[in-house]
């Protein structure tokens, strides 16, 4: 009983102090998690400032695809470009399938033109360099954005739906007023 109070006294089952073996482990293994993390935080910090800095220059006019519909600078102006694709994905629907799958998502709208893209957009850089069909829509209404009670829509002047051109999903839209 005696030993079990002193050993209570002398701080066994307590972290080791400063100046101990164990300390000095802890301390090695503890630097070493910091030194990875600011590492890999360094590593991310230059990978986003090389993907923005990419994103920031037009592509060239001569691959952009024109839309009668919408304009490219009206595009230009939302950080998007509509490229000509360098090649056609196997297994690719028509764009009367793409179409028909945009009208389908979105009752209501007619079809204006189609075209099959490679998109850059800076506010979706996940779809960066992928290849869509894109349906412009016309008779599309987007939300009025008042309060949650109002079910009132506004006509938009241009709309956009991305199609997969392989799935034949609509995968987003874009509108604009």
């Amino acid at each position: 009983m005696r030993n079990q109070r002193n050993r209570l006294r002398r701080g066994a089952g307590r972290p080791a102090k400063a100046g101990w073996p164990g300390s000095m482990r802890m301390q090695v293994l503890l630097s070493s998690v910091i030194a990875a993390v600011a590492v890999a935080g360094l590593g991310v910090g230059v990978g986003l400032h090389a993907a923005a800095a990419s994103g920031s220059s037009a592509p060239a006019a001569s691959n952009l695809v024109q839309l009668q519909t919408v304009s490219g600078s009206r595009l230009a102006q939302d950080g998007m470009f509509l490229e000509q694709p360098s090649s056609t994905p196997a297994g690719t629907i028509t764009s009367a399938q793409a179409e028909a799958a945009a009208v389908a998502a979105f009752p209501g709208t007619s079809p204006r033109e189609a075209a099959l893209v490679q998109l850059s957009d800076s506010s979706m850089p996940t779809v960066n360099g992928s290849i869509f069909w894109t349906v412009s829509l016309g008779g599309f209404q987007a939300p009025s954005g008042g309060p949650p009670t109002d079910s009132g829509s506004r006509t938009v002047s241009f709309a956009l739906a991305f199609v997969s051109p392989q799935s034949g999903q609509v995968v987003f839209v874009r509108y604009g007023t």
